[in-house]
């Protein structure tokens, strides 16, 4: 990375800034979900009490993705948690 011209680091600011997301075509996010509700609310940052991520750019990425030309997003999540925990689905009816 050290002078290579290919390479370019930039503050937070601008790699999460939804219009500079916007201007790439084809624009694909991924990102990662815990759960979400028949109404479409994505949890992506705790299981109950329990914190399992920062907040970061996944709406930043997502809205990026959506108004690039030929863009997509993607919201994925597993079907339900691991078999050591309870058997239930991810999807809620309201949120948790």
């Amino acid at each position: 990375m050290d002078r290579n011209p290919d390479v370019m680091g930039a503050p937070v600011d601008y790699t999460n800034d939804v219009h500079v997301i916007s201007m790439i075509d084809n624009f694909i996010s991924i990102n990662n979900a815990i759960d979400c509700d028949l109404f479409g609310q994505v949890n992506a940052e705790s299981a109950g009490i329990k914190h399992i991520s920062g907040t970061g750019g996944q709406l930043d990425f997502a809205m990026g993705a959506y108004l690039s030309k030929g863009g997509k997003s993607f919201i994925c999540m597993s079907p339900r948690p691991s078999p050591a925990r309870t058997a239930r689905s991810r999807a809620a009816s309201f949120p948790r």
